[in-house]
């Protein structure tokens, strides 16, 4: 796996979900999908290329695939989701967000990334401080089944990984087909604009931190054409977070 030289940040009481996406280099999610049905071992996980996503992604997980998606994001009140050099300091998380947050998790059949936010995950999760710090979310993290998205990952070392190789979006709308439980898409800001633009994704979960930063990186900036959204809940936590929940709609 490739190192990250920026690590998570631990703030209150769990270490905050990045929500970074694309590293610098990285092809997009969406592209060339890979030719073929050649599944890659990696250190006991499968990475799968090509057609046929939707029967492997059944037996990977006891026959129970993923039905709907939804995508959890934190941004500041200006719409950014990191700072301008990718800073993570501000997220404002207390005891009601770590309970909301496990929450979240527990609902969710399993857990997907894009692969830069994978690398930051994997690379703080499996650890001993991690474990030091919030032992219920390390477990819960750890414990849960895993994709993540990518046209170049091929060794997936965390626990409970699956590399899902070629385009993220052609797999989802065959993993979307099958009944099942939800994949929750945590922080991965590109993947969940192109889910969002492609149509693919139920619900998007947008938590506002009551902060301003001035300057950093959008939420949708590499979107490249207009999301229509319908609000479906809202929701305000002690600290000043909201949580917005809406339902994308891809305009034509």
């Amino acid at each position: 796996m490739r190192a990250h030289n920026r690590p998570l940040r631990s703030s209150g009481h769990t270490a905050v979900w990045c929500s970074t996406e694309r590293g610098a280099g990285d092809p997009p999610a969406t592209g060339d999908t890979m030719a073929g049905t050649v599944s890659i071992r990696a250190r006991g996980r499968r990475a799968f290329a090509g057609p046929g996503m939707n029967r492997r992604a059944s037996e990977h997980r006891g026959g129970r695939p993923i039905r709907t998606v939804a995508s959890f994001i934190f941004i500041s009140l200006d719409g950014f989701h990191e700072g301008p050099d990718g800073e993570l300091d501000w997220p404002n998380v207390d005891a009601e967000f770590h309970a909301f947050a496990a929450r979240q998790l527990d609902e969710a059949d399993a857990i997907g990334f894009g692969r830069a936010t994978y690398e930051h995950m994997a690379a703080f999760w499996p650890t001993a401080q991690a474990m030091a710090n919030d032992p219920d979310m390390t477990t819960r993290m750890n414990d849960k089944e895993k994709l993540v998205f990518s046209r170049t990952l091929t060794d997936a070392e965390w626990s409970g990984s699956t590399v899902v190789r070629g385009e993220a979006v052609e797999h989802l709308a065959e993993l979307k087909a099958a009944p099942g439980g939800e994949l929750l898409v945590i922080g991965s800001a590109h993947l969940t604009a192109d889910l969002a633009r492609a149509g693919l994704l139920d619900e998007l979960r947008i938590m506002i931190f009551p902060i301003v930063l001035g300057r950093g990186r959008s939420l949708f900036e590499d979107l490249g054409s207009r999301l229509k959204l319908e609000l479906l809940r809202v929701r305000r936590f002690d600290s000043g977070n909201l949580l917005l929940t809406y339902r994308p709609s891809p305009t034509s």
